[in-house]
């Protein structure tokens, strides 16, 4: 819902009215040329010639947005109901195939070694939600004793660090990996401390449970980003039912140089 207090909008009659903090609002039916200030979307119409149609209105009378803001905050607790459980299903599915993937690359997490981790870094974030308890960035740095910029470009960048190489990466490299091994969660991965391989039942299970938490982690950006293509879906569609049509991305037109009856997203 903070999302939607710094960015609100509302969809009715013949008027559309976007919420933000530095946002200018038009709301008068016979203008139809408006801008944000941050450059969120533009839309030219029959009376943008001049920027004297640019205007703020209602910027200090917040008791005037009451109605807005209920509507907006309505439409989006709708929205969270229906579609945000879809929206994190479905990327929680692309996340179990990573984690199957990760499971392969280190034999079902019993080879964590420098070798693996020079070929594929980008597992880094499987590993720590691997171990018991789920570790953090900081806690394995720590835990592990190894330099914090090694482990932040790994984590940021998906990449090693090009300062670093050799004897003095490989053992990084090693320190972590012995800290995943020591500290992978054998209530997850039940073939651990047997010597009978897993099966496909158990790797998608122990996958599915690595794939959650990775999930719960950056869960508040999933919903963000499915709610803004909701937004920016909504007023397009605003926009077309009213004779505009929007430019192809990447023709570089500046707002002043917009054709009459566009709309652009930026």
């Amino acid at each position: 819902m903070g999302g939607m207090l710094k960015e609100m909008h509302t969809l009715a009659g013949s008027e559309l009215t976007q919420r933000r903090s530095e946002t200018a609002i038009i709301r008068h039916q016979s203008v139809r040329s408006f801008v944000p200030i941050d450059n969120r979307w533009a839309v030219r119409g029959s009376y943008s010639e001049s920027r004297r149609n640019h205007m703020a209105v209602n910027l200090d009378k917040p008791h005037l947005w009451k109605v807005d803001i209920a509507r907006s905050v309505d439409m989006y607790n709708e929205w969270f109901m229906k579609f945000a459980p879809t929206a994190f299903r479905e990327t929680r599915i692309r996340t179990t195939e990573d984690v199957k993937q990760t499971l392969k690359a280190t034999a079902n997490l019993t080879v964590v070694d420098p070798e693996i981790l020079g070929k594929h870094p980008e597992i880094l974030p499987t590993l720590r939600m691997s171990a018991c308890p789920p570790l953090a960035v900081d806690r394995l740095i720590g835990l592990a004793g190894v330099s914090s910029s090694l482990v932040y470009r790994i984590e940021k960048a998906k990449k090693l660090p090009t300062r670093l190489s050799g004897p003095a990466l490989e053992m990084e490299l090693h320190k972590i990996g012995d800290i995943i091994e020591r500290m992978a969660d054998p209530d997850i991965f039940v073939w651990l401390n047997r010597s009978k391989l897993p099966t496909k039942t158990e790797i998608h299970r122990a996958a599915t449970i690595v794939a959650d938490r990775l999930c719960g982690s950056v869960a508040n950006p999933i919903i963000r980003n499915a709610q803004e293509k909701r937004q920016l879906a909504s007023v397009k569609k605003w926009l077309e039912a009213r004779q505009y049509r929007q430019l192809p991305a990447g023709e570089g037109t500046k707002f002043k140089d917009l054709p009459l009856a566009r709309s652009v997203f930026v």
